[in-house]
């Protein structure tokens, strides 16, 4: 296992500079296949946050990466039905919002990590650059986080979107996603919280 700084791998200095108080990690496990070093990378996270974080709750947020037309299809299927990824979940567990935008649309959604089973969410990592792991410590409503990032936020493209940077410096949260280093032999995850709170979760790096 292998964990870096953004800063130590060489991201882009601009990069590095938009997360402001908070910081990013990779947590990237070598020699194994793709999908056995993201499920053990978000192993060992979840094992480090559930050491600092006495109550932890884990949230999946994603979202449409482009505008979508204003059908009857579209706002019937909404996000959630539109990923065509099981969400085993009651409505009290997931939000969904509309960001209209002249004659198109685009949805949001958030919902408890504990209404997917692990394949669908990786498949909804891996299809939706939109999508991250919240983790918030303490008891939080789908409706407060869906208030908080109703404007909803950029897919990722190696840029933290600065709503999801603000959500986490105001809230101390932590975000976390699936992440492919330049190394065919090289994958895992990100890390992107508080400086103070990476400290808590790995010590001096």
């Amino acid at each position: 296992m292998l964990i870096r700084s953004f800063a130590e791998a060489n991201w882009n200095p601009d990069v590095v500079a938009e997360l402001h108080a908070a910081e990013g990690l990779e947590i990237i496990f070598t020699d194994l296949t793709k999908p056995i070093s993201t499920k053990s990378a978000f192993a060992e996270i979840t094992t480090r946050i559930d050491r600092v974080f006495r109550s932890a709750e884990y949230w999946v947020i994603s979202g449409h990466e482009v505008s979508q037309p204003k059908t009857r299809i579209v706002d019937y299927r909404k996000f959630w039905k539109s990923t065509n990824i099981g969400v085993l979940s009651s409505s009290g567990d997931l939000a969904e919002w509309r960001i209209l935008n002249a004659e198109a649309s685009r949805y949001f959604g958030v919902a408890r990590r504990s209404s997917f089973q692990e394949e669908d969410l990786l498949n909804l990592l891996e299809n939706f650059s939109t999508t991250w792991i919240l983790v918030l410590d303490g008891p939080h409503s789908t409706l407060e986080i869906a208030s908080a990032l109703h404007p909803g936020w950029e897919a990722f493209h190696y840029r933290c979107p600065g709503l999801l940077l603000e959500f986490v410096n105001k809230n101390d949260a932590i975000l976390v996603r699936n992440f492919d280093a330049d190394d065919v032999l090289e994958s895992g995850a990100i890390v992107i919280t508080k400086s103070t709170t990476i400290k808590r979760l790995f010590g001096s790096i």
